[in-house]
């Protein structure tokens, strides 16, 4: 299989988000609440349990957004093609058929890999902060690899790379059960985790599942 070609963008300050799962209430407040970006990344898994996926796309359109498909897609492509759906869901089917699993960018100047899972499994592989060979991932060629999929928001430095995982904006699954997002900075190479404040209590819980929120220690990082 060949490597994907890399695209170019001029950017500054990136917004990342990733597992959105159909919660188009936690994306609005997120994108909301989020400061001026010069351009946004998305880590798959915009399909879910909820519904608004035509709603969803339609934002990642308007706003221009980079995403690449998660391991939730195919599910909803599946479903589709079981039950079938207005034009405007076959529209947005389409769109996410046409998405990649995995992206090579270069942002200013930075070379970009963004995924779901991992670079070596980008649909599926979990990625969480124990991961034991974070160096391997330096030896890759890139700046920046963005991965989502484990809801466990991270920055991760390992020699020559910043392994990024923004958590979840549609279920969070970590110690803290806001919706989370990364502001990554090319000049500096500052990346911060950053969690909304204005998404309301009784939305929030129809979408978390609150077992899952003690499990992991947020915002893990390891020295370069």
């Amino acid at each position: 299989m060949p490597r994907p070609l890399f695209l170019y963008y001029s950017a500054m300050i990136i917004g990342i988000i990733a597992d959105i799962h159909g919660n188009l209430p936690a994306l609005t407040a997120t994108l909301a609440e989020m400061p001026k970006t010069d351009s946004l990344l998305l880590a798959g898994d915009i399909a879910g349990r909820a519904n608004e996926l035509v709603e969803i796309i339609s934002i990642i359109d308007e706003r221009d957004i980079i995403f690449v498909q998660g391991n939730h897609e195919e599910a909803a492509v599946n479903y589709y093609s079981l039950f079938g759906g207005d034009h405007a869901l076959s529209s947005a089917i389409k769109r996410i058929k046409e998405t990649p699993h995995r992206r090579d960018l270069v942002i200013d100047g930075k070379k970009v890999l963004l995924a779901h899972g991992s670079p070596a499994n980008p649909k599926n592989e979990y990625i969480y902060p124990e991961y034991s060979d974070f160096d391997s991932f330096s030896g890759l060629g890139f700046d920046y690899i963005i991965l989502g999929h484990t809801h466990v928001p991270m920055v991760i430095r390992a020699r020559t790379v910043t392994v990024i995982n923004p958590g979840s904006v549609g279920e969070p699954e970590a110690n803290d059960p806001r919706p989370s997002y990364c502001l990554l900075d090319t000049k500096t190479g500052e990346a911060r985790i950053r969690y909304i404040t204005t998404y309301v209590e009784k939305k929030r819980l129809k979408y978390i599942t609150p077992f899952r929120w003690s499990r992991y220690t947020v915002g893990a990082a390891r020295p370069a």
